[in-house]
């Protein structure tokens, strides 16, 4: 698992940044369920936490050039 993280820590990076705006904000539950509130900003903190405890490097990943691929398309 740790190894899984590592290697995948920038996509989920970057998927956090990307959704920073929706925190503070309620989710929605499709059957009325009071789901509580979205709190990127706490995910960002503990993603980064993690990062260090496991040195993931900074450099970008094949995995991350992939999915900007995606996002083009």
């Amino acid at each position: 698992m740790e190894k899984s993280f590592v290697e995948f820590y920038p996509h989920y990076e970057k998927v956090v940044k990307k959704n920073l705006w929706l925190s503070n904000r309620k989710m929605i539950d499709p059957f009325g369920e009071e789901r509580g509130t979205f709190d990127y900003n706490l995910l960002l903190t503990r993603l980064q936490r993690l990062k260090e405890k496991y040195n993931v490097s900074t450099e970008s990943s094949d995995l991350d050039s992939e999915s900007d691929l995606d996002d083009q398309n």
